[in-house]
């Protein structure tokens, strides 16, 4: 009975010895044909090109000229200049008043006598 198991393990390691070398012929084919191509890469470097700078703008000229002054919306005609604006809660002129009127963009002064 022992001698038959021997044989039987000696059968199926000789099988698996067959079958292992199989795959490993069969592997080293399969290296050897197929052929996979790598296209080379070369990286282009930009050369770089002598062109003039460009002239800095007269941003004073820009704030200046007439650009964006006229509209046709109902918020440019109101006249921010020559409005009477009313204080926030709590604030009071020294002469009590709650109200601060803008003539020309410019306020008077706004007093009280002490005594």
């Amino acid at each position: 009975m022992i001698r038959s198991s021997i044989t039987i393990i000696a059968a199926l390691a000789l099988l698996f010895g067959i079958a292992v070398s199989a795959c490993q012929q069969q592997a080293e084919a399969t290296k050897n044909t197929v052929s996979v191509e790598v296209p080379s890469i070369v990286p282009t470097i930009a050369q770089p090109t002598a062109e003039p700078t460009a002239t800095i703008p007269n941003l004073q000229r820009e704030l200046l000229d007439d650009r964006n002054k006229i509209t046709s919306s109902p918020i440019g005609k109101f006249d921010f200049k020559n409005f009477t604006y009313e204080l926030p809660r709590g604030w009071q002129n020294p002469d009590g008043s709650t109200e601060i009127k803008l003539t020309n963009g410019k306020i008077a002064p706004v007093s009280r006598d002490v005594s």
